[in-house]
């Protein structure tokens, strides 16, 4: 190669590589001969940014078997070893990364270079995330914004939005997010990686929190984005969640469309089994028949991946299995929860446990597959557990999954509770399946009933009518104290805080909806045609439904 031709190779390699052409950059930079040359070394530096997007192994025994012809040139020199750190962070090394980190931060500084000042402490930051040390991390991140430059700005941002879903501040990590891809489409040079990598996460969380403008704008930049083979990984993850997204706001035919696109992604079969699932479970919830048979078609591709070797958020797999076989295939379903308990840790940082995320998804699952069992105690619980976590992180659907199935195991006098949690949803998704669920569910008998004496039935019967707590106490000849006390009776037993909610319970009631009991001996009551000894009052959901919205 001649000196003229050596500059042009290595420009077309950088184009490649922000173009995640990676197949293509390696190809034009083995062109250019080994040796300690100013070519050489911007060459050796383009194919270990490249090996840590491919291979952290091989980027290692690149890095490390070459980065000594670079010693004349001392900044190309100090860039390999913050790169070769990198790498050593993706393989989990951190203990040789960290060593190399401080020692190339002090070089950094002893050459005054902000660029290479603000990449180590970008890597820093990256080693500190993976400890979960976030103070540390979130320090780092932000004396990586030294750099003016809008990509190095975009990249700081990204690892700062990661530290805030470490510490499961997701509405932070959206923020960020937004913020670092919209400085990365400014720069002059483009990090098509990183932009996909950004989109991934805004379809993701935003699609967890119910943020539709989050949504929408990972939606415009997938649609526009220039994947590559090599991004192939990030398209799947993308379109994935842009699946749920489209269900979520009622656009059945995009929820099939990106699901399926993703399935045809997949780059594993574990992740296509996952891709299914995720359809299945929407299907169902569409009421699409089809869905048992994407469920089957994903339990075959299950049977061939070993379970025990998958690390990360792969493993959700089982989780989706358990929850779709419990009412279906209770045995598969108890099958698959046995295969996560034998699996390895969910969560794929090093060193790390599973976050409260991945525990409330266990919940859950557990939670669906002893509501088949009929463990109606423990399902109660897990499912309450599940929702308080998913609530506290902000993610809505979720939470308003676990309150749906809550109502066929909670006591009557939560019923209330469920489905105001459940309704919450409609807020910011009124198109989604909920609505459709939770109109099913509001016109569906309730086998529940709540007991009650008769000094308080004869109250709730009054009340039913029209009548004031004064009108109550003349007809009944009570104090008001009493007659208070009586309706306190009846609130808690309907799980409600108000006289208007527990109207609004039975605001369409009549005297068919108070059943008497026989349960005790009869009372000598006031006006015996109207008020039977004891009630059982069942409760009509559609009222509940009404009243919750």
């Amino acid at each position: 190669m001649t000196t003229d031709e050596a500059p042009r190779a290595i420009t077309e390699a950088q184009e490649a590589q922000y173009r995640c052409e990676y197949g293509r950059c390696l190809q034009l930079l083995e062109s250019i001969p080994i040796g300690p040359t100013e070519a050489f070394a911007q060459a050796l530096l383009l194919r270990g940014r490249v090996l840590l997007a491919r291979n952290p192994q091989r980027a290692v025994r690149t890095l490390t078997a070459q980065q000594f012809l670079l010693v004349t040139f001392p900044e190309a020199h100090l860039e390999a070893s913050i790169l070769l750190a990198r790498a050593h962070l993706f393989t989990g090394d951190l203990d040789t990364a960290e060593r190399l980190l401080r020692a190339s931060l002090e070089r950094a500084r002893v050459l005054d270079h902000r660029r290479l000042q603000a990449y180590t402490y970008l890597n820093l930051s990256t080693f500190h995330w993976l400890k979960h040390q976030f103070n540390d991390a979130e320090d780092l991140a932000q004396r990586s914004l030294i750099d003016p430059e809008p990509l190095a700005q975009a990249r700081a941002h990204t690892m700062a939005s990661w530290v805030r879903a470490g510490r499961e501040d997701f509405a932070g990590q959206l923020h960020l997010a937004r913020q670092a891809l919209s400085e990365a489409q400014a720069s002059r040079t483009r990090d098509i990686a990183l932009e996909a990598s950004l989109t991934h996460v805004l379809a993701a969380v935003g699609t967890n929190l119910c943020d539709q403008n989050a949504v929408t704008l990972a939606w415009q930049t997938a649609e526009t984005l220039p994947w590559t083979d090599d991004l192939s990984d990030k398209k799947f993850q993308t379109y994935r969640a842009l699946g749920t997204a489209a269900a979520l706001v009622g656009d059945w035919f995009n929820m099939e469309r990106f699901l399926r696109l993703s399935i045809r992604l997949a780059p594993s079969p574990s992740w296509e089994a996952f891709a299914r699932l995720e359809l299945s479970r929407l299907l169902r919830a569409y009421n699409n028949r089809s869905w048992t048979v994407e469920l089957e078609i994903a339990d075959n591709i299950a049977r061939d991946v070993e379970w025990p070797s998958i690390h990360g958020e792969e493993q959700e797999a089982l989780l989706l299995f358990v929850e779709l076989f419990a009412n279906h295939n209770w045995m598969k379903a108890a099958h698959y929860l046995e295969a996560l308990r034998n699996a390895g840790p969910m969560d794929a940082r090093v060193g790390s446990r599973s976050d409260s995320r991945q525990e409330a998804k266990i919940l859950f699952a557990q939670a669906m597959l002893r509501k088949a069992n009929g463990d109606a105690y423990l399902a109660r619980r897990w499912f309450q557990r599940s929702w308080e976590i998913f609530d506290r992180i902000g993610y809505a659907w979720r939470a308003a999954t676990a309150a749906l199935e809550a109502l066929d195991v909670c006591d009557a006098g939560e019923l209330y509770k469920w489905l105001t949690r459940a309704n919450s949803i409609l807020a910011i998704a009124p198109k989604s399946w909920f609505a459709e669920q939770l109109g099913k569910r509001s016109k569906a008998p309730i086998t529940a009933t709540v007991h009650l004496n008769a000094g308080p039935a004869r109250v709730l019967r009054l009340l039913l009518r029209g009548k004031t707590p004064k009108e109550v106490c003349e007809a009944l000849r009570l104090s008001r104290h009493t007659v208070n006390k009586h309706i306190a009776t009846i609130k808690r037993g309907y799980g409600v805080t108000s006289t208007n909610q527990l109207l609004a319970l039975f605001s369409g009631g009549s005297d068919a909806q108070l059943a008497p009991s026989t349960s005790a001996p009869p009372t000598r009551m006031m006006e015996p045609r109207e008020a039977p000894p004891e009630q059982l009052l069942p409760l009509d959901r559609r009222a509940v439904a009404s009243a919750a919205t």
